[in-house]
């Protein structure tokens, strides 16, 4: 489920408006003015809050800031354009990554619909400062904050195998599987921040530390 939800969000050209979804008459620009927070208000508003109308409103709102963040990438430097495009594929497929964790975890649950498909907004949301956007500032972290949580994440994993009453549904070696696959993606995020300064990359680590604690169903 997760890769099919990722693949349908990136597949969205950057020049349509809102394309196959009903955004109630707002633009792109209009919904990325908004904010998530208002923008989530006025959906859940329209459409309601069921689990398909919620993946609906992720999907437009990284659909929105995506198709944003594609303008400002056109005038870019060629070297903010590789780092850019490195970091989107390398953050969606983390967060992505640490939703198949949590969904293994947690023997399913349709909750993870909706986190997955607000992975491109998260990970558009961080680009957006990359490319000369505004934005709040990030908590100070280092890569070891981030190592630390996915060791975190390791142990849960772990704990998880040792239970008795998982081991109907938990996916031990796909977990392990998944959680070498964080790291290696962490291992190249550490590399592209090196090069961003302190507040882009806090920011960016910040992401990927938030991705490995959402994998524990930790949403703060």
């Amino acid at each position: 489920m997760r890769i099919l939800l990722v693949a349908s969000l990136l597949a969205v050209p950057f020049f349509a408006n809102a394309q196959d979804h009903n955004t109630y008459g707002l633009t792109d620009s209009q919904i990325a003015e908004m904010g998530e927070t208002r923008w989530d208000q006025f959906y859940a508003g329209k459409a309601g809050e069921s689990t398909a109308a919620m993946v609906e409103m992720n999907d437009i709102y990284g659909e929105a800031l995506r198709r944003r963040n594609d303008l400002l990438e056109a005038s870019a430097k060629q070297e903010v354009k590789a780092r850019v495009d490195k970091l989107r594929a390398l953050l969606v497929d983390i967060g992505g990554t640490a939703c198949d964790i949590g969904y293994n975890i947690d023997g399913g649950g349709t909750i993870w619909s909706p986190v997955t498909a607000h992975v491109e907004a998260t990970t558009e949301q961080v680009l957006y400062e990359m490319l000369g956007g505004r934005a709040m500032p990030a908590t100070h972290l280092t890569t070891s904050a981030v190592e630390k949580q996915l060791d975190v994440l390791a142990k849960k994993i772990a704990k998880t195998h040792a239970d008795k009453d998982a081991a109907a549904y938990f996916k031990y070696e796909a977990a392990k599987a998944s959680l070498d696959k964080m790291r290696t993606d962490f291992a190249e995020i550490k590399n592209v921040a090196k090069a961003l300064d302190r507040p882009k990359s806090d920011r960016v680590l910040g992401c990927c530390k938030d991705y490995a604690k959402m994998a524990l169903g930790d949403w703060s």
